[in-house]
């Protein structure tokens, strides 16, 4: 009777209708908030060397995550229970690093530790529940940082607004007024630029959406910086809201921004701020990225002198040179490359993907009960041969390969990206 009973309520209201919880750490209490922006303390159990106020939170693939601000140190939320899931080392070397997640893995860039900057980018191997290094290009562009002013992640890149380095002979922290970008799909700094003379390194700042991120500075003032056009607008709080505290760890709730807050008697609870009016009240500023006329006059100078060469041979100048392929036949623009069996079963399976592994090659050449290596070596040959044949009638190459983003011991194989 009773499970009848119960099936009638699921009929009726169906789970969706529920509050749904997510978890936020306030303080050193680990809060459940519901959808209704209803908030209690969690009844979670976890070992007294779990310290909350001493992790961050993210959820990944609906798993709640909590990492260790200064080591590798990773904890799950496990039904009732907090367990520990990594394998890694209390190394302490990654104290104010940039903690991200992309593609519903957890990053970490930069950070500081026994007397040392780092410019780092790690990932959490779930497969190993380990941490592994990423090798980007261009790192020469930035300093070793740690305490970033404030980031978001928007088209696969990565945009970081202002740092800081600490000098190790006087333990000081000065704070470096530039960005950068980096393309976490091509794993690279593609941009630097300074930042305006009165940007400030806010206390707090929140990603409130695709669009905007809100920073709290030490005036009642705060700004929302516009993720597109990198525009920013200044927002009066009012007494309360601007009770946030130091770098404090947030939560959005149907339009709602949850955050530490912290009252007269300095005690720390959740408060909430509706992001629609934040938005509807904003007044703008200008942009926060420090641009110098010298690169606008050559823009535009080179602008005018291009319109001339655009209006009489834009039809062949640029023109793109397209790649197609028949039953024996490679045709690059104009150039035509006969292939041989394997060589158009390798470029078909390349040309349908964005990217190709090792594996997925291997296929192609695969013959049983044959020694893995030999087959390997045969997909290998084939392809340097295709690129050699392409490279002396076009001089350049067809395929290129790389490590794999999210694990550096797989190669994956790809058209070279400039004949596309």
């Amino acid at each position: 009777m009773h499970m009848f009973f119960t099936f009638i309520l699921i009929l009726l209201f169906p789970t969706s209708s529920f509050p749904q919880q997510k978890t936020m750490i306030v303080g050193n209490n680990i809060i459940q908030i519901d959808s209704s922006g209803v908030s209690r303390n969690s009844s979670l159990k976890y070992d007294p060397v779990f310290v909350p106020e001493k992790f961050e939170l993210f959820e990944i693939k609906n798993k709640t995550i909590f990492l260790n601000q200064s080591s590798g140190v990773l904890y799950e939320m496990k039904n009732d229970s907090i367990v520990r899931i990594d394998n890694s080392y209390d190394d302490k070397i990654h104290n104010r690093s940039l903690d991200f997640v992309y593609r519903d893995t957890l990053f970490r860039f930069g950070g500081y530790g026994y007397f040392n900057n780092n410019k780092n980018l790690i990932f959490y191997d779930e497969k190993v529940n380990e941490w592994d290094i990423i090798n980007y290009k261009n790192s020469n562009l930035i300093e070793p940082f740690n305490f970033v002013g404030f980031h978001f992640i928007r088209e696969d890149k990565l945009y970081v607004f202002g740092y800081y380095i600490i000098n190790d002979e006087v333990n000081e922290s000065q704070i470096v007024k530039k960005g950068f970008v980096l393309d976490l799909n091509q794993r690279k700094i593609t941009k630097t630029f300074e930042l305006i003379d009165s940007f400030e390194h806010p206390r707090s700042y929140f990603n409130l959406n695709e669009d905007y991120v809100l920073l709290i500075n030490g005036q009642r003032k705060s700004f929302i910086v516009d993720k597109k056009t990198l525009d920013f607008y200044s927002y009066k709080l009012n007494v309360r809201e601007n009770t946030v505290v130091v770098e404090s760890n947030f939560l959005i709730v149907k339009n709602q921004l949850f955050y530490e807050s912290r009252d007269k008697n300095m005690n720390i609870s959740v408060a909430s701020l509706d992001i629609e009016s934040l938005i509807n009240n904003m007044k703008f500023e200008g942009k926060i990225i420090k641009y110098k006329w010298n690169f606008l006059i050559y823009f535009s100078i080179s602008l005018i002198l291009l319109i001339p060469f655009y209006i009489v041979g834009r039809k062949t100048l640029f023109k793109k040179k397209s790649i197609s392929l028949d039953e024996k036949t490679l045709q690059y623009g104009s150039v035509k490359i006969d292939l041989e069996d394997k060589m158009i079963e390798v470029v078909s399976l390349l040309l349908n993907q964005e990217k190709v592994s090792n594996n997925q090659l291997l296929e192609i050449f695969h013959v049983e009960d044959q020694n893995r290596i030999h087959i390997n070596r045969e997909k290998n040959n084939c392809i340097d041969r295709i690129n050699l044949i392409f490279e002396l009638k076009t001089k350049k190459q067809l395929i290129h390969k790389d490590k794999s983003l999210f694990d550096g011991r797989m190669i994956e194989y790809f058209i070279n990206k400039n004949l596309l």
